[in-house]
């Protein structure tokens, strides 16, 4: 009988070190999930889903951290929504919301895979980080993009205005070497303001002018 208490003590004092290991387990997996999906949303934005500045400077410090022949050129694509204060104004900010997520959505599918970035970089300012890969491409993505923005017809009328929103384009590209990451979204951040002074909802540098595109941003960065 005796020997059968002691099993017995055993077998509940196993079972009860067992049960408080697997709370235990439970508990630090619950804590780890909360701070992975927390951690997660610090990088994105809230709105659009698209990654946020924050996540912006990790990426690009990894970029600048790497060989230059493992991600050479990097090329970056800013995006301005043309007249989007005019468009709160007259719609109102459900309406623009609405025109943020539905620009952030045509941004996504341009994406190759997990190398690139589309960024909510400030308001109605968007950024695409786009490693390996060549100036020419990145302003062939960024008029595909022009293109889709005018074919999705969101309403904005007013006077002098075309009627849609319309977005206006700065790109630019660089081998890590030649430029730090400050001085590459600077020029596409010129190039941007280019497209927006000749008349907005285009992209700058044109296509056409695709072979002087590397002594544009050349001459952006001097």
């Amino acid at each position: 009988a005796q020997i059968a208490v002691c099993a017995y003590i055993t077998l509940v004092a196993n079972y009860t070190m067992e049960r408080d290991l697997r709370r235990a387990y439970l508990f630090s997996l619950r804590d780890r999930l909360r701070h992975a999906q927390a951690d997660a949303a610090s990088r994105r934005d809230a709105l659009t889903g698209l990654a946020n500045r924050h996540h912006l400077e990790e990426e690009l410090r990894k970029l600048w951290a790497m060989p230059e022949g493992d991600i050479s050129p990097v090329s970056v694509v800013l995006v301005d929504i043309d007249h989007f204060k005019h468009l709160n104004d007259r719609y109102g900010h459900g309406a623009g919301d609405l025109c943020l997520k539905r620009v952030a959505a045509i941004l996504t599918a341009e994406l190759r895979g997990a190398g690139d970035h589309a960024i909510r970089y400030g308001g109605e300012e968007f950024l695409l980080l786009l490693p390996r890969m060549e100036m020419v491409n990145a302003m062939r993505i960024a008029e595909r993009i022009r293109r889709a923005i005018e074919k999705a017809a969101i309403p904005n009328e007013g006077s002098g205005l075309r009627g849609i929103v319309t977005a206006s384009f700065g790109v630019a590209s660089t081998a890590v070497t030649e430029l730090t990451a400050a001085d590459l979204i600077a020029a596409a951040d010129c190039a941007l303001y280019a497209a927006k002074r000749k008349g907005r909802n285009q992209v700058w540098p044109p296509l056409a002018t695709a072979g002087d595109a590397t002594a544009f941003v050349t001459s952006i960065s001097d």
